[in-house]
């Protein structure tokens, strides 16, 4: 298994200003620690125990606070003398790389497992292995073309033409074999994907993507506002945390829509389709006779797609409102997701909402947000809803899960902390006697 890592931290860090005056971009602050010592730390949870650093702007604060060991992990620092790219240090540095090495960028903020990215390496041995994902701005990202297989088949750099490309991007993290680096010219700064990889391709070279799995999370940092994204990552992080570490009685209720409070459609476009489950609004009631908070968290990909738009899907809650209230039953909230992450669709809809997120469900974004607009203690909410996205989100947001309906659960799918049939009977369950704490 790859035990080392080679770490790009050559970047001027233009973008970022008057941040970047006396330190450079791996070297800025989180939490009181600088960026390189997170990344250090992540890489140390996958196993790698040493650490190439391939320094170029102010090599020599990076020298001084990482050179030896960073608690188990050799830390060795190289200054560039010129600007060698992103894969022009691999060539340089070539004798002090092992077989196979992971690459990442220093001004990338990850906290993710590595483990399986360094598995699939192991298990294909390609010429490299990247970690490929549905980007948020997949129009000007450098995407990735895979064959059924997931082996890649070319490259659609940033900047370069493209037209209902499948939203694959590259998500700058790559296990690397030292036969690549035969590719890379040593008389000149050159580029993995502009340059290396296609070379390997045409080499006949195997490349293959490994897919991010959702758990976790990784940034490029090389903006203030995507600086201030990881920010308010690590303070959700903290949040979660503590809703883990001690569950206490339910006081807020997250519901899906579809399947759980009204029937599920193929798509609901208009408020004369949305129809309530029997029981559903007598257990919405319930809920708020107990004084619980009721919030609906639901995917709304007909805004993406074009078949909705916000205001007509404010109409069809407006009916889902007056459906409830009927039953003396309401919502105090109720948050969507518009997006949705395919590009590669021609049937219209809005290109700036076909866009991976990190409100679409099994990504928790819809329930942390609710968490900071509503003062809500995760630690003692739970998600009801029927898929297994909404048992995803529930745990990557600290909050335990009650599954209902009979859709049945493969071998690898998360388990929810209970199961019901129905909506009433998931209220039944969680009256009498709440789930246990989320995993």
């Amino acid at each position: 298994m790859t035990k080392q890592a080679l770490v790009l931290c050559g970047g001027l860090g233009t973008r970022l200003g008057g941040l970047v005056t006396d330190v450079p971009k791996p070297m800025l602050p989180l939490e009181g620690r600088p960026l390189l010592a997170h990344s250090i730390d992540c890489l140390a949870r996958a196993g790698i125990d040493d650490v190439v650093l391939a320094a170029g702007y102010k090599a020599d604060v990076i020298r001084n606070h990482f050179s030896g060991w960073h608690g188990d992990v050799r830390v060795r620092v190289f200054a560039e003398s010129q600007p060698l790219g992103t894969a022009g240090p691999a060539r340089w540095l070539e004798s002090e790389l092992a077989d196979t090495f992971l690459v990442l960028y220093g001004d990338v903020f990850i906290d993710l497992d590595l483990r399986g990215l360094l598995e699939a390496h192991a298990r294909h041995i390609p010429a490299a292995t990247l970690l490929v994902r549905p980007s948020d701005h997949p129009w000007d990202s450098d995407l990735v073309q895979l064959d059924a297989h997931d082996v890649i088949t070319g490259f659609i750099p940033a900047g370069a033409a493209r037209e209902f490309p499948r939203n694959v991007a590259n998500a700058a993290i790559y296990v690397i074999d030292r036969r690549l680096t035969d590719t890379i010219p040593g008389d000149r700064p050159c580029d993995w994907v502009r340059d290396v990889f296609p070379a390997a391709l045409a080499a006949g070279m195997t490349l293959r993507a490994h897919w991010f799995s959702g758990e976790g999370f990784l940034k490029d940092m090389g903006t203030p506002e995507r600086l201030a994204l990881v920010g308010r990552h690590l303070e959700e992080r903290r949040m979660v945390e503590r809703a883990r570490a001690a569950p206490a009685p339910v006081r807020t209720v997250f519901l899906d829509r579809d399947g759980v409070i009204n029937e599920e459609l193929d798509l609901i476009t208009t408020p004369d389709e949305f129809r309530l489950l029997p029981g559903a609004a007598e257990a919405v009631a319930r809920l708020n006779a107990a004084g619980m908070t009721v919030i609906v968290v639901t995917n709304q990909s007909v805004v993406a797609r074009g078949l909705c738009s916000p205001a007509g899907l404010e109409a069809i809650h407006d009916r889902m409102r007056e459906r409830l209230a009927l039953a003396g039953a309401r919502v105090d909230a109720v948050y969507f997701c518009p997006h949705h992450p395919e590009t590669h669709h021609r049937d219209g809809g809005d290109p700036a909402l076909r866009v991976a997120c990190n409100c679409r469900k099994p990504a928790p974004g819809m329930l942390l947000r609710a968490a900071r607009e509503h003062d809500i203690d995760l630690a003692a909410a739970v998600m009801v809803g029927d898929r297994v996205t909404d048992v995803l989100a529930a745990r990557r947001a600290g909050v335990r899960s009650i599954l209902v309906g009979s859709r049945p659960l493969s071998p690898t799918d998360p388990r929810p902390d209970a199961r019901a049939a129905s909506l009433s009977e998931a209220i039944d369950l969680l009256l009498a006697s709440p789930p246990g704490p989320a995993a």
